[in-house]
């Protein structure tokens, strides 16, 4: 529990305020006048020697405002009005994101790689067609030109490179 609180020199409070609160406070009031300021100082956001928070027994405080609401509920999820509670959750819940952020750039390099694997098989298809024709166009010229073939008779590979070089 909180026994004591002292604040001074800090946003609404320039002057010194002493308040001696219970076990269980609600503070409220207009914009500007102090509250954000009173829990910064027992969230230990605030460490200036003239402003003190007296603890006694260990106690947890909490307070509910903004940065609270922030750090323990995830409302940025695209369902309005689910939720996720505590600061453990909201943390794993942004892993999680990440994670699936990471999954999707590997699919994508995934993807990117079959289409490539797709290409390079679809090249050599096409290729050894390529060498299949210029295969058959020798085997019909090659008892007219077999001097001029000279070298390139016994491989498809080389005899379509050879038809190549020309063009």
């Amino acid at each position: 529990m909180i026994k004591d609180i002292r604040i001074q020199g800090h946003a609404s409070y320039g002057k010194p305020v002493h308040i001696e609160p219970g076990r269980i406070n609600l503070f409220f009031g207009h914009n500007g006048t102090g509250k954000s300021t009173l829990c910064n100082l027992i969230n230990k956001e605030i460490n200036d020697p003239p402003c003190v928070v007296v603890k006694e027994g260990g106690a947890k405080t909490y307070c509910y405002n903004r940065s609270f609401v922030e750090e323990n509920f995830r409302t940025k999820d695209k369902f309005p009005g689910i939720f996720t509670i505590g600061q453990e959750n909201n943390t794993i819940v942004e892993q999680i994101n990440e994670k699936n952020n990471e999954k999707r750039k590997i699919d994508a390099e995934e993807k990117y790689e079959d289409q490539i694997t797709r290409s390079i098989d679809d090249f050599e298809k096409r290729e050894e067609k390529f060498n299949e024709m210029c295969w058959k166009i020798k085997e019909k010229f090659e008892p007219e030109y077999r001097e001029a073939m000279h070298g390139f008779l016994g491989s498809k590979v080389a005899f379509a490179s050879f038809c190549c070089e020309g063009y």
